[in-house]
């Protein structure tokens, strides 16, 4: 996979990969999108927010925040025929400053027997560039306690993520109006 990203550093079209190493699925979202970080972060990090960049998250909803992370639980549909999974993961926000650069990372882990996954963590991240554009990733995994069939992988990288990305767009759109 950091072979892959490093390839990808050079490319200005968004890169999706989706791969899984003993059960776990691993994926991935790599672009330069040409707007500021600041006009994304609020789709990443604010409440609510991922029901419209994640078409299939059927909920999704804040229980409590815990000093300076929140604890969410939801759902997330699965095509046919894989069950769907639920979670409850911890969330982090944070923004910095990176040589004089914003950086931004909306991170996520699994809270431990509290759904139908084994494990999830991941994290999105937004470098913004010298040219006012941004450098928008995503990577994530997910241990749904079995092997993850050829055709799951294929949906991730052909639907799932992109679609993920392109909505996590339009949300951003929306909101900078």
């Amino acid at each position: 996979m950091i072979g892959l990203w490093l390839a990808l550093a050079w490319s200005q079209e968004p890169a999706f990969a989706a791969s899984s190493d003993d059960g776990v699925l691993r994926a991935g979202i790599d672009a330069v999108v040409p707007r500021p970080a600041a006009e994304l972060w609020p789709a990443l990090s604010g409440e609510g927010a991922q029901h419209a960049w994640v078409p299939y998250m059927r909920t999704a909803k804040l229980e409590r925040v815990e000093g300076d992370a929140a604890l969410c639980d939801g759902l997330t549909e699965l095509p046919w025929p894989f069950r769907d999974r639920t979670w409850v993961v911890r969330m982090t926000a944070r923004a910095s400053r990176v040589d004089g650069r914003a950086t931004y990372v909306a991170a996520w882990d699994y809270v431990p027997g509290s759904g139908s996954l084994e494990d999830t963590e991941g994290a999105w991240s937004l470098e913004e560039l010298p040219d006012g554009r941004t450098r928008v990733r995503l990577e994530a995994m997910a241990d749904l306690g079995k092997a993850v069939p050829a055709p799951l992988l294929r949906w991730a990288e052909a639907k799932a993520l992109p679609s993920m990305f392109d909505a996590l767009l339009a949300q951003a759109d929306g909101r900078a109006r």
